[in-house]
């Protein structure tokens, strides 16, 4: 049997303010990692976007100097 599946001596249950701290913990937790998420979908999205407006103005324009000219999201040289 491993260890961490071993019960605890003292019954196995946890006092109401040591749950109270975990399920604190865990909803704190919970609440960071649901807005690291949300935090790199929107950079994703938006990086997207900025990939998507500079195809669609390379496509569209006729101008030798834009076609010619390095992008600003691939960096200067």
């Amino acid at each position: 049997m491993p260890v961490h599946a071993m019960p605890r001596a003292g019954g196995g249950s946890l006092s109401p303010a040591a749950l109270s701290r975990s399920l604190s913990r865990l909803r704190e937790l919970r609440t960071r990692t649901r807005l690291m998420l949300s935090l790199g979908v929107a950079q994703m999205v938006l990086g997207s976007l900025i990939l998507a407006v500079s195809f669609a103005a390379l496509a569209l324009t006729t101008s030798p100097r834009v076609r010619h000219s390095c992008p600003f999201w691939a960096g200067f040289s």
